[in-house]
């Protein structure tokens, strides 16, 4: 369970609500993993191949986007923290974004661990980035803030059915 994941029994939090975000996941790959994967793609299309540093930083993202958007996936962003010039270190390759009530407890969001597992989107995600020769890190699962002008879905109340 990551820090992330509400614990299963360690006595009642003081204070839970549930709030609507988007729940996402997906595989961490590291960016000089990243930057072989891009540069493979690349060759297979006949185009120079990318080179560590800010001056492809961004075409590589874009590459890996695209790939991953092609192989069925979210979308590929950069990841993790950033170093002290912008720069992240990390790329996730995300297999699903969902809206879904995310528990808050004692003020930290947290996700269930039900929302935290992987599913079948994974299984097929995992079996596509070793077909691709992509050594990934790690699972991750994390809510995350609706975009700006981003419409949830309405969430309507649940009506009973009456047999006439």
């Amino acid at each position: 369970m990551s820090p992330n994941t509400v614990p299963k029994s360690k006595g009642r939090p003081r204070r839970v609500k549930m709030v609507r975000r988007l729940i996402k996941a997906g595989f961490v790959v590291s960016y000089d993993e990243g930057l072989q994967w891009a540069n493979r793609i690349r060759a297979s299309r006949g185009e120079s191949p990318l080179e560590l540093g800010q001056r492809d930083y961004c075409t590589v993202v874009i590459t890996l986007d695209d790939r991953v958007m092609d192989l069925g996936g979210v979308e590929c962003n950069w990841f993790g923290p950033q170093d002290n010039t912008g720069f992240f270190h990390q790329f996730m390759a995300v297999t699903r974004c969902e809206e879904g009530l995310v528990p808050v407890v004692n003020g930290k969001r947290r996700l269930t661990p039900e929302q935290e597992q992987q599913g079948p989107d994974e299984e097929v995600a995992k079996k596509m980035l070793k077909d691709e020769g992509v050594q990934w890190e790690y699972f991750y699962a994390y809510s995350a803030p609706f975009p700006k002008g981003y419409q949830p879905l309405p969430v309507y109340p649940i009506q009973s059915q009456i047999a006439s």
